[in-house]
């Protein structure tokens, strides 16, 4: 498995001088400043392709061969990560590099290309320690930096998989390397992560899990401080695989089959009193696992109603859609990702001022995909409008946040 795919983020430990300062790429002999996040460096071979990098305080140019840590957004906010651990990069003294190009839904060659000319771009700028590099990933990223590991090409030693598990790979090239899953108590992939890190221990691989208070996203900074560190040899307190908790797992996984089925059977009546149901039993007296399974379910509903009215609105089937949206709004009303779809549904319907107001909500709720704003045909006749100009500088704003 020669050329994989990934969107990466790079961390390359290093040492001494730990006062904020401008450096060179050892390489190149590029002035970048160490502490401060550089939002777009464009890859020389190919400046269509570029990612964020931080380099930590302690950095400096005569720093030896240094580590590295490959991570891998979904959404090609490389920046995301970028700020949101830039903390961690101080402390280990690790550069942090996440690829503003590769995203969920690419074809294979596209992304293969993106990642390819982004780690050639970052070997051409820093001398790598080849036997300490890594990768992680958020959602679909997570598979990715997987399958970077699983190819062999890069002797990846480890790699954070946060809230998704393994691709669908058979016979990988290499299976030595150390997977530290990590996931959200109320995320919808929680069991297959929970079941892969079971399989993988029986297996005799080195695998781990780390489990946190949260749904679908990047865990928290002392969350991945903590892979981190197992990563580099050291502990941290891990899930415990209760088995008496295996009944209610089937219950979870039956109940995900019967409600992805009733979203096209089941009229928005039903949903109304099962969304009701489901809801108050995230605060009910039952136990805090059945708490959490029901939030589970929730979380998954958005996921399913959310590829359920897209398909809709493409196909501008608007019934259909609106009763998705309905869904896809009562079990998920602060994704900002509903609002952006229901600015596509009030096109369909000839509704541009409604359209501009479910934008504009969608940004309030930190919207940030301008290029997939500026790709819907929806929205092509929006372009010149004031107040579709002023959506789009938020956007690039949410971006960077």
């Amino acid at each position: 498995m020669k050329n994989v795919v990934f969107i990466l983020l790079f961390s390359l430990l290093a040492c001494s001088q730990p006062s904020t300062h401008k450096t060179r790429s050892m390489k190149t002999g590029k002035a970048l400043q160490s502490g401060v996040v550089h939002e777009n460096i464009k890859c020389k071979k190919d400046t269509s392709i570029g990612y964020s990098v931080y380099l930590p305080k302690n950095f400096s140019s005569t720093t030896k061969e240094l580590p590295a840590i490959f991570f891998f957004d979904a959404h090609k906010r490389g920046v995301l990560p970028v700020k949101k651990y830039k903390e961690l990069a101080d402390k280990y003294g690790i550069i942090l590099a996440g690829s503003n190009s590769s995203l969920n839904g690419q074809k294979g060659e596209m992304t293969n290309r993106i990642v390819n000319t982004t780690i050639k771009d970052v070997l051409g700028r820093f001398r790598l320690d080849k036997g300490r590099i890594y990768s992680a990933g958020f959602s679909g990223g997570a598979r990715v930096a997987v399958l970077a590991a699983m190819s062999g090409n890069f002797g990846i030693r480890g790699v954070v998989g946060c809230a998704a598990g393994f691709p669908d790979v058979h016979n990988p090239a290499n299976m030595d390397f150390t997977w530290v899953g990590v996931v959200g108590d109320r995320d919808f992939n929680f069991l297959e992560l929970v079941n892969l890190n079971r399989n993988l221990k029986a297996s005799g691989y080195r695998s781990h899990l780390l489990v946190f208070d949260g749904k679908h996203e990047w865990p928290p900074e002392e969350i991945f401080d903590s892979a981190l560190n197992i990563l580099f040899g050291g502990k941290a307190t891990e899930y415990y695989d209760d088995p008496a908790l295996r009944p209610l797992e089937k219950k979870e996984i039956g109940q995900r089959q019967f409600l992805a089925g009733a979203l096209a059977s089941k009229d928005l009546s039903w949903w109304n009193t099962e969304i009701a149901k489901l809801q108050k039993g995230t605060n009910s007296s039952g136990t805090e696992a059945e708490r959490l399974m029901n939030a589970r379910l929730l979380s998954f509903m958005s996921m399913v109603s959310f590829m359920y009215a897209n398909s809709a609105i493409e196909q501008h089937q608007k019934e259909q859609a609106s009763k998705f949206l309905t869904v896809y709004q009562q079990v998920d009303p602060e994704n900002p990702d509903v609002y952006f779809l229901k600015a596509e549904y009030e096109m369909l319907n000839n509704d541009p001022q409604k359209a501009l107001n479910m934008l504009q909500k969608a940004v309030e709720l930190g919207y940030a995909d301008r290029e997939k704003l500026m790709d819907s045909s929806f929205f092509s006749q929006l372009h010149q409008n004031a107040r579709f100009k002023s959506v789009l500088k938020k956007i690039e704003a949410n971006f960077s946040d």
